[in-house]
């Protein structure tokens, strides 16, 4: 009986696997605890009294349901942020080491490298916008209880929101990634190329991090809306 009821707690809190685990076996504890000061001869009996003490499963599972999808949207609204900032000021060093090296290898002499610089700075700019966006609307919008039945819908919507923003952000540095092809083909490479590579590096790993906390936020790991 406790451990049907200690699997089914766990169940509850399954959208946050470390969190289910501790819970789990602090609610071991109290009820082996209550158990043993209940004093009865009748374990089944003691059983059922302790787990209708400590309280109804999706009672207990509900805050923590509002205190992880809390947490995730603030997670990734800081990642947004980060990630946008981090992409401009390696956007801004790789162009600034161009300008005071002279190195700018015909940047704007081809048609090709003309229309991806100008998807570049559309696709930024517009993650710009959307990030900020989505970090002003994810700060101010209180996340609903857990007895809301739009609960699934608010973390799809958070979700929705990070990913509106991260899209345009790929495409920038893949612009980027393109721009830096081109400035680098033909070049000899030295210690300065480095530079340019190095900046290339951060953006790539920026957007995998704000990639992985956006796959990582599935508002299907929420408790379905009942």
């Amino acid at each position: 009986m406790t451990s049907d009821y200690l699997d089914a707690l766990a169940a509850a809190l399954s959208f946050d696997p470390a969190l289910a685990r501790r819970v789990r076996a602090e609610a071991a504890d109290h009820l082996q605890q209550a158990m043993a000061a209940d004093g009865s001869h009748d374990r089944a009996a003691a059983e059922r009294r302790a787990i209708a003490a400590f309280g109804d499963i999706e009672a207990i599972a509900a805050p923590f349901v509002v205190i992880s999808l809390a947490r995730r949207i603030a997670k990734l609204r800081v990642a947004l942020i980060l990630a946008v900032a981090a992409i401009f000021l390696a956007m801004k060093g790789r162009v600034t080491w161009y300008v005071v090296t002279g190195w700018n290898a015909g940047h704007d002499a081809s048609p090709a490298t003309r229309i991806i610089a100008a998807i570049d700075r559309c696709a930024f700019w517009s993650s710009v916008v959307v990030a900020i966006g989505a970090f002003a609307y994810l700060a101010v919008r209180p996340v609903a209880p857990a007895v809301h039945r739009g609960l699934r819908q608010e973390a799809r919507r958070a979700l929705s929101l990070g990913m509106a923003a991260i899209a345009p952000l790929a495409l920038a540095v893949t612009s980027d990634g393109a721009l830096t092809w081109l400035q680098l083909t033909g070049a000899e490479l030295s210690a300065g190329s480095l530079v340019p590579i190095a900046t290339m590096a951060i953006e790539i790993a920026c957007i995998a991090i704000v990639s992985l906390e956006a796959a990582s936020f599935s508002y299907r790991s929420f408790p379905a809306p009942r």
